[in-house]
């Protein structure tokens, strides 16, 4: 998928938090390298990160399936983002 077609698949995408399990953790990390957990300092909350760049080459069911755990695109368009 393009970076076109990522931002178009996931542009309905409502921003929720989520929980992420260490499985499911385990298994994001293994198809993309930019996985990153963060902190927004403002609002001391922890969320995660996903390179958009990172998920052209992988499947359209592991894309589906960040999106029924809640990952959204950022305000930037360039990273999904999942709040814990």
């Amino acid at each position: 998928m393009t970076q076109t077609e990522l931002k178009e698949f996931f542009k309905d995408s409502i921003k929720t938090k989520g929980n992420l399990t260490s499985g499911e953790v385990a298994t994001i990390m293994s198809e993309v390298p930019s996985l990153e957990l963060k902190m927004d300092r403002d609002s001391q909350e922890y969320y995660y990160t996903i390179n958009c760049s990172d998920l052209v080459n992988v499947s359209d069911n592991f894309l589906k399936d960040l999106k029924t755990l809640g990952w959204s695109l950022g305000e930037d368009n360039n990273f999904l983002i999942l709040f814990i």
